[in-house]
């Protein structure tokens, strides 16, 4: 049975990020911060338009499934 991504996109509980970040760097350290943190435990997706931010979580879930292999 085919899911309908629809059906499915509204079923997860979404966080829209409206942080615009200057640099790479300012938004590595949003990736680390305890706010950030937060935020995962509330919600199921999370979504920016920022492709900083979209670029530094990237690179953070790459090199902890490089890390820990999962």
């Amino acid at each position: 049975m085919a899911i309908n991504n629809k059906d499915y996109e509204e079923s997860i509980t979404w966080f829209d990020e409206d942080k615009q970040f200057d640099t790479i760097r300012e938004a590595h350290e949003w990736v680390y911060s305890g706010a950030y943190n937060e935020i995962g435990y509330n919600y199921d997706g999370y979504r920016s338009k920022d492709p900083k931010l979209a670029y530094a979580l990237l690179f953070e879930l790459i090199r902890l499934n490089t890390l820990h292999e999962y």
